[in-house]
């Protein structure tokens, strides 16, 4: 789950296609020729997700251009579209302050979610959804990855 500077989730949808092993990868992931163990890859992709927001928050901008592929894209809400480079700035302005710690914490605070990963061969797929409406009717966003060159 992504919160944007003025404290609102700002990712309804990407595809984040994945161009290095070390970042990329899932630490202890197994794939065997695209398919996937499904209970620890999903775990291990929550984990990758949660790296990623932390990145983010914390101004880890190494982590997160290895990470994202160069043609990568976020969507906000209301439809506009975020290239790597806006997202790599954001981040590296982040790293600046505790300000983006803060509120990230405080929309988590006040906006309690659940998290769900689905993978389906190089394809995984987390989905954060209202605690309150349930992973059926709460969705709130989702962030799509695709394995690049199965690594």
């Amino acid at each position: 789950m992504k919160v944007n500077r003025d404290g609102a989730a700002y990712v309804v949808g990407h595809t984040l296609s994945c161009k290095k092993s070390g970042a990329a990868t899932p630490a202890g992931a197994q794939q065997t020729g695209g398919a996937v163990k499904s209970e620890e890859n999903n775990a291990a992709l929550i984990a990758v997700e949660h790296h990623w927001t932390q990145a983010e928050i914390h101004g880890d901008v190494a982590y997160v251009d290895a990470l994202l592929a160069d043609s990568y894209r976020s969507v906000s809400a209301d439809g506009t579209a975020h290239p790597k480079s806006a997202i790599l700035a954001s981040v590296k302005a982040n790293g600046k302050s505790n300000k983006m710690a803060l509120l990230v914490a405080s929309y988590m605070k006040a906006h309690p979610f659940g998290t769900l990963a689905t993978i389906q061969g190089d394809t995984g797929v987390v989905t954060f959804y209202s605690l309150k409406q349930g992973p059926k009717k709460g969705v709130m966003s989702s962030d799509v990855f695709d394995y690049a060159g199965r690594r």
